[in-house]
């Protein structure tokens, strides 16, 4: 077994060549071509190019719609490009008259409007990039898509059929005791176009000696492979998980992801492939080294985790390029391909729609955007990439650039849609959506995932801390999914030995509710169209409802502001992604039974919800009180609602924090001890109610110690998590007396804007709409 050594890019790059006895004579006869043409390179049979080449398609009507493709790479390379297109509301019912410009087009739906029209869709085409291009494409209307069924690319054909690339999973427990999963069987197909298919699998770690080792499986194991008509490639993501489902009552099933594990220590687990090209992607950042030869089996494997644990609910991540190259290939096209090979391992092409196709679509996030951003925001976008890149914070369990404990102060995760996507497409800068990878990717490691899991509206699942019970945790929930019963009464303990109980996940945590947000996630589905990210949402939206609960537990009563907003604005992604309408049905009803029932609507301030004494509110107690600045996520999600949902209760809770921010609102305030004489203010606690009674905004302002209490700044700090909802509250409403007193304490609140426009950089101003601003 031979291997050859190639650095691009500061990165080792291992391309492996094959046993010349195992792939001899496997690929067949058939015409060598070298492609062109429009036919896909007319990859003629196992022996010749294996695809590539070019589909020309009509030129079409424009309708203003461009999407952007980079190549970092000095190689021209001719590739499968998958672009994900913005489509207006009510625009696009059917896309088989639209397509690329020029260039034969299939097309996956990633997201449909309210009304059922496209929102986001996956433009799938082959081109050619050269060396150092960025490539704008006109995506148009009036011209004929690609359709019928897909057809694999011979090269990977045959080298399927002669059993690669085989791909298992083994875990070697703490007494040596191997447990191996392997992909058997064509799996399910999740997608399939003409050019591009999509399959999955799912499967169990296990020995085959029932008496070796823990006696039972031992880890999950899932797979996403996606195919190329017209390339010999084959990109596959495998997630090695904790993430069974579990059952109190199993009813005797065997199914084995009914019975969970809990943590686990382990000494290793490793990947492996067989007769192919295989480069993982992140293989340097995830501490992963060379992989190894097996000459007993032909097996190449990545060590991917070493001398560590797996907490229950927990799962990894890992991303490989598959080459199939055929051994009686045409020499051009492997040349041609095995130079591809390192440029989609080491500089991926990540397409970007244009700032101002996202700007005429409105189909960013939630409520669209982004605003335009400052004068040298290619340039911000880059320095963040080198910057991320450059940091110390990879590794299995590393940051990635998020932080691991959700409730961190400062509310760094959350916003209209993640920085990350907001900024590249400001920038039109493509390397900022590998960061959003990067962030997006790590929420792997998060302990939420349990296969299978559905809430029903009324069941006993109560998921406050991600999985149902913990060991030597509290008992929330009634059912526990099996957790109770094994955790207190363990038969494995001996495979727990290296398990850090006082570290949680490796310090990473489930999403709390008062900072829940899929930004994450739902940003890098709708560019990327990720069926990995796809289902990480699906499990995410059964984990809101078993977490906002509609009766019993004690989220069966409002919570606070920013708690019910950014849950509301994840509800929405989630059901955006998956298509699941009983998300959206659960939502409306928590938004009308619960958080509309409970609101306090009576009181003058017309506030969301009170809380109820806190030290540092300085309040005498017994008093209530509410945070204006809380209510900047209830405009983002309740506005969404009423966008996509039609919701009258959301639109008019929406409106009503306007009144909440005048009530709270401070002018001409003299002699504040920090900050002098404020012309305008907003305060960040407000009074509500003092010994049962109602009180003014102003009630302790003359109290000695206490005064109004301003938080950062009067008009900074939290207080700018309102800006992108008060500005599209302008843009919605047709009330001229709500707009105006929108748009004063919106202007106050975001300050001038100078000719560098530097001041929307923020990310709490990326979703103001431009058409709005002062």
């Amino acid at each position: 077994m031979g291997f050859k050594l190639r650095f691009l890019h500061g990165a080792l790059l291992v391309l492996f060549a094959y046993a010349p006895l195992s792939l001899m004579g496997c690929g067949g006869s058939g015409s060598i071509t070298t492609g062109g043409g429009g036919t896909g390179g007319n990859p003629g049979g196992p022996g010749g190019s294996g695809g590539g080449g070019g589909r020309r398609g009509g030129i079409g009507s424009a309708k203003g719609l461009k999407v952007l493709a980079q190549n970092d790479s000095s190689n021209s390379r001719n590739q499968v490009i998958l672009a994900s297109v913005p489509f207006p509301e009510g625009a696009v019912k059917d896309l088989s008259t639209w397509g690329i410009s020029g260039l034969g087009t299939a097309w996956r739906i990633l997201q449909r409007w309210g009304d059922g029209s496209v929102r986001i869709a996956q433009a799938q085409f082959l081109d050619t990039l050269k060396p150092f291009e960025t490539k704008t494409y006109e995506v148009v209307d009036q011209v004929k898509a690609l359709t019928g069924p897909f057809v694999p690319n011979p090269w990977v054909d045959a080298r399927i059929k002669d059993g690669a690339p085989g791909t298992k999973v083994e875990v070697v427990d703490e007494d040596g005791v191997v447990y191996t999963g392997t992909l058997e069987g064509p799996g399910e197909t999740l997608h399939e176009t003409y050019l591009v298919r999509t399959r999955f699998w799912r499967f169990y770690c296990k020995n085959p000696d029932p008496n070796k080792g823990i006696g039972r499986d031992f880890l999950t194991v899932r797979v996403y492979r996606t195919e190329f008509r017209d390339m010999p490639f084959v990109k596959t993501d495998v997630v090695v998980g904790n993430d069974y489902l579990g059952a109190d009552d199993t009813q005797g099933s065997k199914d084995p992801n009914l019975y969970p594990l809990g943590p686990v220590s382990f000494k290793e687990v490793r990947i492996g492939f067989v007769g192919v090209w295989k480069g993982m992607y992140h293989q340097k950042r995830e501490g992963v080294g060379t992989p190894l030869f097996d000459s007993k089996t032909g097996y190449e494997w990545f060590s991917v985790l070493k001398n560590t644990w797996l907490d229950d609910g927990q799962t990894k991540l890992y991303s490989f390029v598959l080459y199939f190259e055929a051994a009686n290939g045409d020499a051009k096209a492997k040349a041609k391909w095995q130079t591809l090979f390192g440029d989609l391992l080491f500089y991926p092409v990540r397409p970007l729609a244009t700032l101002a196709t996202w700007q005429k679509t409105w189909a960013l996030g939630l409520l669209g955007g982004p605003v335009t951003g400052p004068t040298n925001a290619y340039d911000r976008a880059e320095s963040a990439w080198v910057h991320w890149k450059s940091a110390d914070h990879f590794g299995p369990w590393g940051k990635w650039g998020d932080v691991k404990f959700t409730n961190t102060t400062g509310t760094p995760r959350n916003g209209p849609f993640s920085e990350d996507l907001g900024h590249a497409i400001q920038g039109e800068n493509p390397h900022l959506l590998e960061v959003l990878e990067g962030k997006a990717r790590i929420q792997a490691v998060r302990q939420y995932h349990m296969w299978g899991l559905e809430v029903g509206e009324r069941d006993n699942q109560y998921l406050w801390d991600g999985v149902p019970y913990r060991k030597g945790g509290r008992k929330l929930s009634i059912e526990t999914r099996g957790r109770f019963q094994l955790l207190n009464n363990d038969p494995y303990t001996r495979w727990r030995r290296g398990v850090n109980w006082k570290d949680v996940g490796h310090g990473w945590n489930q999403y709390d509710h008062e900072h829940f947000t899929t930004d994450f996630l739902f940003d890098y589905y709708t560019v990327t169209g990720s069926f990995w990210a796809r289902d990480e949402l699906r499990i995410l939206g059964q984990c809101l409802k078993g977490l906002m609960r509609l009766q019993y537990y004690f989220t069966q009563h409002i919570q606070s502001a920013r708690a019910e907003g950014w849950t509301l604005s994840s509800f929405i992604q989630c059901w955006l992604a998956t298509g699941d309408p009983d998300l959206k049905d659960y939502a409306l009803k928590r938004i009308k039974l619960v958080v509309d029932a409970e609101r306090p609507r009576a009181h003058a301030s017309k506030a969301f919800v009170f809380q109820w004494n806190h030290p540092l509110t300085k309040y005498p107690t017994p008093s209530a009180f509410f945070m204006p600045w809380q209510h900047g996520p209830v405009m983002l999600g309740y506005l969404a609602a009423y966008r996509f949902w039609g919701s009258k209760e959301s639109f008019q809770i929406v409106k009503d924090v306007v009144h909440t921010i005048e009530y709270s609102w401070v002018k001409n305030y003299k002699n504040d001890p920090n900050f002098g004489n404020i012309a305008d203010g907003l305060r960040y606690y407000v009074p509500a109610k003092y010994n049962g009674n109602d009180v003014s905004a102003d009630f302790f302002d003359s109290w000695a110690g206490i005064g109004p209490r301003w938080g950062d700044s009067p008009l900074g700090g939290a207080h700018e998590f309102l800006l992108s909802g008060l500005y599209q509250l302008i843009d919605t409403t047709t009330d001229k007396v709500l707009q105006d007193k929108a748009r004063y304490f919106a202007g106050k609140l975001l300050g001038p804007i100078d000719a560098s426009r530097s001041r929307l950089w923020n990310k709490w101003t990326l979703a103001i709409p431009d058409r709005v601003l002062p």
